[in-house]
């Protein structure tokens, strides 16, 4: 395993391509602002996106791209004025992540054995970082 830190977060990677759904993606590691509401907040975008990977693992992209993008709006309308920190680290994950998807998607619509299989969730993902990135 491949961990980062980034302040106050720990981001870790699998290097692994099993799926581990007890991983969390983010573990905040040192903040003198830690309240209840950012535990909860943490553990609801960690199982948000667990969810989402997991649905990466079944090539159901569609539900993915959705369950980010639920994730995403959610995070944009919680009260995170005590912690923009956590909120901007959030939004980053959810956007690289999209990100990832969209490249993955574009490899598999394009180049001698492309497929058309996946045409609606990369339509899809370019919509909503689209409208993300606004």
């Amino acid at each position: 395993m491949k961990d980062k830190q980034r302040g106050l977060f720990h981001l870790a990677q699998l290097d692994s391509v099993y799926f581990n759904n007890k991983q969390n993606k983010i573990v905040i590691e040192n903040c003198q602002q830690m309240i209840e509401n950012c535990q909860i907040n943490l553990s609801s975008f960690n199982k948000s996106y667990r969810i989402s990977q997991k649905y990466i693992q079944n090539k159901d992209y569609l539900r993915s791209i959705e369950e980010l993008k639920i994730t995403y709006t959610r995070i944009n309308n919680l009260d995170l004025a005590y912690c923009s920190k956590c909120a901007e680290v959030f939004r980053s994950t959810i956007i690289q992540s999209l990100e990832v998807i969209q490249e993955d998607l574009q490899k598999m619509g394009s180049g001698f054995l492309r497929s058309q299989k996946y045409a609606s969730s990369y339509q899809l993902v370019c919509t909503v970082l689209e409208e993300i990135r606004k």
